[in-house]
């Protein structure tokens, strides 16, 4: 029996309805006074200095680095401030500041107004063959200690990461093994590659059983989080990505997933097919990140822009549908496939 490494957040001063929060695995989460933060802290007299969205944790057990989003009274670590805006800047300015993100340790404190949790760093714990053996790459087998650290799961090497084919093919192995996670790609084998790009690669693929033929595209690491990319995070096969590099940029994520990313619902998914499809339609994404501007902030901060804004020939019936596949507040419009797919059958020109 092995178990995970583990990142834990303990209330240690404040009044929270939980006094612990644990992560297993790869999410991101938001700290503040909002609704849709988790942890959420106390819309109250002590936290009036505390941000709608104060804080930003990226955690990949037992990595994690927390950032400050420009908050007006700032957010400490062990007792130092690690970000705050000017007291005449807006959020939307502060959005535009390049904050640092700092990496957290067994023992931290964060302190966000009144409010003060512990970080606990647990690393993984297994076997004695388990713990005697270094994490080696799945597709090529080469050792691979030195890049992953002290995480646990399977890994896929940064040299094998830049073959996409060879990514792919260990995927499709996963799948025909039985990974629950990669189930929707079980059965299928590559026939070639149709085309690369910066953002990944795409093949034909054929299933053994049906012989029908799909494009499967490979997405190259953290670029997006749609189809393959997510299961990269399920299956323990991507590092933590630095925020607020081109590779972290959440073009494809709605909200809802920067809220939180290891409880994002089915929906978002949906949401991300409709932000393709958007991009084919207008070759542009749903919104704009200006050069500079925290793309996490711009998420939480700008709604989509209306497609038709965009392109005013794309036909008003299907625009309506990309645009309510799009919404976030107060949930995402359609919140499964079924939903959208039925919508699109039953569009009228």
């Amino acid at each position: 029996m092995t178990r995970p490494a583990t990142i834990t957040l303990k209330l240690v001063k404040g009044k929270l309805a939980r006094t612990e929060y644990v992560f297993d695995e790869r999410t991101t989460c938001v700290l503040g006074r909002a609704d849709d933060c988790a942890p959420r802290l106390p819309d109250d007299a002590d936290h009036r200095t505390v941000s709608r969205h104060h804080c930003l944790l990226d955690i990949n057990p037992p990595d994690a680095r927390i950032r400050d989003f420009g908050s007006l009274n700032g957010t400490y670590v062990n007792g130092e401030k690690i970000g705050q805006r000017a007291a005449h800047q807006t959020p939307e300015e502060a959005a535009a500041l390049p904050f640092p993100e700092h990496d957290l340790s067994d023992g931290d404190e964060i302190r966000i107004g009144e409010t003060v949790f512990r970080v606990g760093v647990q690393p993984a714990a297994g076997g004695v063959q388990r713990t005697l053996e270094l994490p080696r790459c799945k597709v090529c087998d080469r050792e691979v200690g030195s890049e992953v650290g002290a995480r646990s799961g399977e890994y896929v090497c940064a040299a094998c990461q830049a073959r996409p084919a060879a990514v792919a093919a260990m995927l499709l192995k996963l799948a025909y093994a039985g990974r629950r996670d990669l189930s929707s790609i079980a059965g299928y084998t590559i026939l070639r590659e149709l085309g690369r790009g910066g953002m990944g690669a795409v093949f034909l693929a054929r299933h053994q059983g049906t012989g029908e033929e799909v494009a499967l595209k490979v997405m190259l690491p953290k670029v997006g989080d749609f189809g393959l990319a997510k299961a990269f995070d399920q299956a323990g096969l991507s590092g933590l990505t630095r925020t607020g590099t081109a590779a972290g940029k959440p073009w494809y994520m709605p909200r809802q997933q920067v809220i939180n990313f290891r409880n994002a619902a089915p929906a978002v998914d949906v949401w991300t097919l409709a932000a393709c499809l958007y991009h084919a339609l207008t070759a542009r994404y749903p919104r704009d990140f200006p050069a500079g501007r925290d793309p996490w902030q711009v998420v939480l901060q700008s709604p989509p822009v209306p497609i038709r804004r965009r392109n005013p020939e794309v036909p008003a019936a299907l625009a309506a549908i990309i645009d309510k596949a799009l919404q976030e507040k107060p949930a995402i419009g359609y919140q499964s496939a079924a939903e959208l797919h039925d919508a699109l059958r039953t569009m009228t020109p």
